[in-house]
This record gives structure tokens, C-alpha cells and sequence, in this order.
């Protein structure tokens, strides 16, 4: 499935590891907007461009809502143009997080509290294996 991940530049940490797990599920990642957030004024532009023409070449989005969701324009205007494409393609839009999200709610198809479970969600979604979650190895004190 190709998939876009939306969030926020000051959690790059996050997007990253989204976008791994979906990759090492067998997706791929319509957009890498991480590897231009820090490039030069001049080349904002293209990188807006850019960031559009990952979504709508996406079946699935994820928006990962920032923590303090009143620090990310970028999120925001993802997830609207997500809205917007929604009109003429079928794209399936999922969020996670716990910052406030109320008046796009009607908007999404799931919104999870994790980003484990969204992942997990969209991958069950395209019909593939979702990821396995970590477990550690505890020895057992007899």
C-alpha cells in the first residue's frame, strides 16, 4: 500500500519511525518530507509541492497529531488537503494521537490513541501482516 505520513516537524522522531514500520511491512512511503523539512527557503516551495503530490499518490494517510496540536500548521494543512482529495480519489484517512482533533473527527476514518494501533489498522487494512509488537525477554525468577 502506499502510504503518506503527516505530523509535525518538531516530532520528526515520530514521523521516522511510522514511516519505518510501514516500510519494513512491505508499504511505501509516497513522500519523505523529513529529508527536505530542513532545506533552504527557496526550496520551500518545492517541498510544499512535494508534500501534496505525496498525498494524493497515497491510498492511506496517516496524521500523527502533535501533543500540543496548536504547534503544527503543516499537519493541519495535510490532513486538509487529505480531506479535500477524499472527494475525487479513494484515500483512507486514519489519525493518531491524543492532541485535540474534534472538528475533523467527522472527517477520518479511525482515530487511535496510538501510533502502534493505527499503524497496526492500516496494515490489516491493505490485507498485509500488521507488525508484531516488541516484546522484551524477562527471565523468570523461580
Amino acid at each position: 500500500m502506499k502510504i503518506y505520513v503527516a505530523g509535525s516537524s518538531k516530532q520528526l522522531k515520530r514521523v521516522n519511525w511510522a514511516q519505518r514500520m510501514f516500510r519494513e511491512n512491505g508499504h511505501s512511503i509516497t513522500y519523505d518530507w523529513t529529508k527536505d523539512f530542513k532545506a533552504e527557503l527557496d526550496t520551500f516551495e518545492q517541498a510544499c509541492k512535494k508534500c501534496t503530490q505525496g498525498i494524493y499518490n497515497a491510498q492511506a494517510v496517516l496524521v500523527l497529531i502533535p501533543d500540543n496540536s496548536h504547534t503544527s500548521i503543516g499537519a493541519w494543512v495535510e490532513m486538509g488537503i487529505s480531506c479535500a482529495l477524499r472527494a475525487s480519489q479513494k484515500l483512507y484517512l486514519v489519525a493518531s494521537g491524543k492532541g485535540k482533533i474534534d472538528i475533523w473527527k467527522h472527517a477520518l476514518d479511525q482515530h487511535f490513541d496510538k501510533d502502534q494501533n493505527a499503524i497496526r489498522h492500516i496494515c490489516l487494512i491493505s490485507g498485509e501482516k500488521p507488525p508484531r509488537p516488541k516484546t522484551r525477554v524477562v527471565k523468570q525468577i523461580t
